[in-house]
């Protein structure tokens, strides 16, 4: 009401303004403001929200929880080629290293094959919600958001495999 006031008092009484504060916490979750034109309600679910959360974070914990016991399992063949390197001189730091930019790589590769995946089915999502379509695709945070889930999904689930492999002892590795 004071800010009303406020205004009032700069524009004069013929301006016709009335303004609500919301708290930011409940932003995407209610209705009378209605935030989002976009969507039928005017807002999310936050029930909804929180379930899909929880799924992709309960996928996402699964494909790393896979990865580490591939690379674990995988350790027996690679066991050779870290013994060459070590006889060789090669650090466990550069070891790891190694073993960490293999995982990068291969979580940016498999991005890379997520991307169409991503783009059509975020678009079947937003029909069958009866959303307006957005194209994430060209929105700055998604590439940000991306970036940041393969850099810490890469270095989640190569850092105990990596740690295995450069402690081996090279007299066994051979």
């Amino acid at each position: 009401s004071s800010l009303n006031g406020r205004l009032a008092e700069h524009l004069g009484n013929d301006a016709m303004w009335l303004m609500k504060s919301q708290p930011l916490e409940d932003l995407h979750f209610t209705t009378y403001l209605n935030t989002f034109d976009n969507l039928p309600s005017g807002a999310v679910s936050k029930k909804m929200l929180i379930t899909m959360l929880s799924i992709a974070i309960a996928i996402l914990a699964i494909a790393i929880f896979n990865f580490i016991n591939l690379e674990v399992a995988q350790s027996i063949y690679k066991s050779k080629e870290v013994g060459v390197r070590k006889a060789l001189g090669t650090s466990k730091i550069q070891l790891m290293w190694r073993f960490m930019t293999e995982s990068w790589l291969l979580s940016g590769i498999a991005l890379l094959g997520a991307l169409p995946l991503i783009f059509f089915g975020v678009t079947r999502f937003q029909e069958e919600m009866g959303w307006e379509r957005v194209n994430m695709m060209e929105m700055d945070y998604f590439w940000w958001y991306l970036a940041g889930v393969v850099i810490v999904t890469a270095t989640l689930s190569g850092f105990y495999p990596s740690f295995v492999l450069a402690r081996l002892n090279p007299e066994t590795a051979l």
